[in-house]
């Protein structure tokens, strides 16, 4: 019979592998401490981080793929987070408010709809100073937040109109995010003080938003491939926007309250609120009629339009309600396929629609 030494006892070696365990969790919680005190802002009272706001950064973006000419994109970001090349926020007469078809990141500067707007102005006799607020995943919630954390602390930027370009971000939007930021600038409880500081947190709410996005039926990413279009074809609309609207009331009407404090929120900074509405490449609205994408092999696709014709009606009424200036792009604009590189970003061509449509319909209103 062999007798095992004090070495190969089960006792010991079930020691051995618990103290190995407890020494790579260590090496993991330091790692993930290392990596939170680089990227949260725990010793800072600036919540940009927490807003995804990018300050002081030039960013490299390849867009060969996504347009005809399109090529190596310069995405510069001013030292307030600002995109537009003004030197000077003070000189700031119209500022943009939106998510990724605000921000444009894979257009050139030139070639955005608010330096099209900006040419338009100056070729009227009108000049005109634009600068864009817009990032990248921003809904309504995003826009609250930036009035309350981001453009106050911007100084001397004193716009005379914000253009808001809002709606595709709301389909999914969850108002508990809105909330917990109002609650942690009171210092109430931690997990708020988390959600506005930690590195880590954000980098999951983040990927939870995409997650979410493509639950819903709505990738946001850039350049996601979208079927081509053989012919266009009238839509039977069977539920109807009245009952699409009643059915989902509690998701609307938390997206108009956000909408109502926009627009005051906009009115605060002195600024006069432009809200406009958007809409996606796969469905459009002539004469009333809904026309959807016969594909191929002969399906037909509308995606996302009961959603986005309820949020375009939402934005429109309280806008009216706010006595705001009205601009239903969604409904008056006809962009086409090539307007397009995938389902929600525009080419070069299509945002120079966008910029000479959105200036026809502001300056007489904007203009003393």
């Amino acid at each position: 019979m062999t007798v095992p030494v004090d070495g190969d006892r089960p006792g010991r070696r079930l020691a051995r592998i618990g103290l190995i365990v407890v020494a790579n969790l260590a090496l993991l919680l330091v790692g993930l401490v290392i990596l939170e005190l680089g990227f949260g802002s725990w010793f800072s009272d600036d919540h940009l981080d927490a807003l995804n706001i990018l300050r002081g950064r030039e960013i490299l973006f390849e867009a060969s793929k996504l347009y005809p000419g399109g090529g190596k994109v310069h995405y510069v970001r001013d030292r307030y987070g600002l995109r537009g090349g003004v030197d000077d926020p003070r000189r700031v007469d119209l500022l943009t408010l939106g998510g990724s078809t605000t921000d444009q990141r894979y257009l050139p500067l030139e070639a955005t709809f608010q330096a099209v707007l900006e040419r338009a102005a100056a070729a009227d006799g009108r000049p005109l100073v634009v600068t864009n607020a817009g990032m990248d995943g921003h809904s309504t919630i995003g826009h609250l937040a930036a009035l309350e954390l981001w453009l106050p602390r911007i100084p001397g930027l004193a716009p005379r109109a914000v253009l808001a370009l809002i709606g595709i971000n709301d389909i999914n939007a969850d108002s508990r995010v809105r909330s917990a930021f109002d609650r942690s600038l009171e210092g109430s409880a931690w997990r708020d003080r988390v959600r506005l500081h930690s590195g880590l947190w954000r980098l999951g709410r983040n990927l939870h938003g995409l997650w979410q996005a493509r639950l819903g039926g709505m990738d946001l990413g850039h350049g996601q491939p979208m079927e081509a279009a053989v012919a266009w074809v009238e839509l039977a609309d069977a539920e109807g926007a009245d009952a699409f609207a009643a059915r989902h009331r509690a998701h609307l009407e938390a997206y108009r309250e956000r909408v109502g404090r926009l627009v005051d929120g906009v009115r605060a900074m002195g600024a006069e609120a432009i809200l406009v509405t958007q809409k996606t490449a796969d469905f459009r609205l002539v004469d009333g009629r809904l026309l959807g994408r016969r594909l191929a092999d002969g399906r037909l696709t509308a995606g996302n339009q009961a959603w986005i014709r309820a949020i375009a009606a939402a934005t429109m009424a309280v806008c009216h309600e706010k006595g705001a200036i009205c601009v239903d792009m969604a409904l008056e604009l006809d962009l086409h396929d090539g307007d397009y590189y995938d389902l929600l970003h525009t080419t070069p061509a299509g945002s120079r629609k966008i910029g000479e449509y959105l200036y026809a319909r502001i300056k007489d209103r904007i203009f003393p």
